[in-house]
């Protein structure tokens, strides 16, 4: 068997088809897109978004997913396995949330739409970042948390104690 249906077998059922796995991903990034950009709106403005903001934010929210998934699409972070979520791929998609932001302040720019407000943007640009890199890493993390909890309650873990094995012990 190999590497690539070894690692499918271990994905939740829809994400083993890419067409749904890239169809959630994008989906999530849009959604994560639009709620960010809504909730930075509600923050900076204190619950009540100025009447001139109010009318461009519904362009702003489509610019926005626009931005960020074409910023997903060539980053290739929609390429996701699910199965060893490391480093890189945290830059990558950290990488894909700033060139998302950078992308949909030049279009609001040169759709001559109302400059939003760089707080906006900033808060933006961190929840949607906290937000996608969630939804990459967490079902890794939750089920590595699901393992060691099931072992633990099973009684069927055996501690061990490496003794001057230095950096090698580690692994």
């Amino acid at each position: 068997m190999n590497t690539t249906s070894r690692r499918r077998r271990n994905l939740p059922p829809p994400f083993r088809i890419p067409f749904l796995r890239f169809a959630i991903i994008f989906g999530s990034d849009a959604a994560i897109a639009a709620v960010s950009l809504w909730s930075a709106m509600l923050l900076r403005f204190d619950g009540r978004i100025e009447p001139a903001y109010m009318a461009v934010l519904p362009r702003y929210v489509a610019l926005l997913i626009v931005s960020r998934l074409v910023a997903t699409y060539l980053s290739r972070t929609h390429r996701w396995s699910f199965s060893y979520p490391g480093l890189q791929d945290a830059v990558r998609v950290a990488g894909a949330a700033i060139a998302g932001s950078c992308l949909f302040v030049v279009s609001a720019y040169l759709f001559r739409l109302l400059s939003p407000p760089r707080s906006v943007l900033a808060l933006e640009l961190l929840m949607s970042g906290a937000g996608m890199l969630a939804v990459r890493f967490g079902p890794r993390l939750g089920q590595v948390y699901w393992n060691r909890i099931s072992l633990l309650r099973s009684g069927d873990v055996r501690r061990t104690l490496i003794v001057g094995a230095g950096a090698a012990g580690e692994m």
